[in-house]
């Protein structure tokens, strides 16, 4: 079985597990007679997810030393937090499809989402807090950072006619999205040892700059079946993603593609036009360099050689996925 496959199999293999854990932190709501609030929580859950983060969680824990089946309850509240910034995202983004279904403002109402998505909030803390305060604190910490992203990238939109240099997209990366890759595999460490793991934490980042990457090539020209998402909502929002970098940079129209990309409304037009200029200024071909960059900076010293079989195997999907 190569590393691909064994990854894969340890996700499928943890998932229910973690999710019966997610579901069973949601039953007191369901107890004090929150039905409405439990139902939206857990039909949210049931709409699907990789849940590679839970994963990751799992194998610091298993690196440590550990029991996985001893982490679970940490590795569901990553998810939940994980899930938390998806239905935030999807109102600031004016998103309408998540996982293949409409997003959950669509179908509750912007007030009913955004408190859903505080009560994950909460419970996800209420989870973490059980492993002690060094683990809480991580936790905290880890989130402020990916709010702090999140701003970055929400306020870059509306900035027209301005760019940020590779090197602040990367910074911004890795607080939006490495910043919990990183924290999930050193939280799993962090609960068996109490100790932390700087080293094991940059490793997981790494992977989350290439996963991010690779996201945003997914987020031009990806297939919204398999990604179960909007299709073309970086260009609709003006995101300044990595191949839009690219391509206002280095192709002859960027100047007008900036333009475009900073009207309030595109049409399918623009759309199209966009997708043309990415293409020809080889941001694909690019992006797919640097994701391959950061893949490879990913370096640690693992003791336990089953977790860098199922890690180098998380390395092949993040390259290879195509949701």
């Amino acid at each position: 079985m190569t590393g691909y496959e064994a990854f894969i199999d340890y996700v499928k293999k943890w998932k229910p597990t973690i999710d019966a854990a997610i579901m069973g932190s949601f039953e007191p709501w369901r107890k004090d007679g929150l039905l409405e609030l439990h139902e939206w929580a857990k039909s949210y859950f049931l709409a699907g997810g990789k849940r590679l983060r839970p994963a990751l969680v799992l194998l610091g824990a298993k690196e440590a030393g550990g029991h996985e089946e001893d982490v679970v309850k940490l590795a569901a509240a990553v998810e939940i937090l994980h899930n938390f910034t998806l239905i935030h995202d999807d109102i600031m983004d004016k998103s309408d499809y998540r996982r293949g279904k409409p997003t959950l403002y669509k179908v509750a109402g912007i007030d009913l989402a955004i408190n859903v998505g505080d009560a994950l909030f909460s419970k996800a803390f209420s989870l973490a807090a059980d492993y002690g305060g060094a683990v809480a604190k991580k936790f905290a910490d880890t989130t402020t950072i990916i709010v702090e992203g999140q701003d970055m990238d929400v306020r870059w939109s509306h900035k027209h006619g301005w760019l940020p240099s590779e090197d602040e997209y990367v910074e911004m990366v890795r607080r939006k999205t490495s910043v919990l890759l990183g924290s999930s595999l050193e939280l799993g460490f962090m609960a068996v040892t109490g100790k932390e793991n700087p080293a094991l934490n940059r490793y997981g980042e790494a992977l989350g700059v290439a996963f991010q990457i690779i996201d945003d090539i997914l987020g031009i020209f990806g297939d919204p079946k398999k990604m179960g998402k909007d299709a073309d909502k970086d260009i609709q929002e003006g995101k300044r993603s990595l191949p839009i970098l690219w391509a206002i940079k280095k192709h002859s129209e960027g100047k007008k593609m900036l333009q475009v990309l900073d009207k309030d409304t595109k049409t399918p037009e623009d759309i199209e036009w966009v997708k043309r200029v990415v293409r020809e200024s080889g941001a694909v071909e690019y992006c797919m360099k640097r994701a391959r960059e950061w893949v490879d900076k990913a370096s640690y010293p693992f003791k336990d050689k089953e977790v860098e079989k199922y890690l180098e195997g998380f390395k092949m999907f993040i390259i290879e996925r195509e949701f």
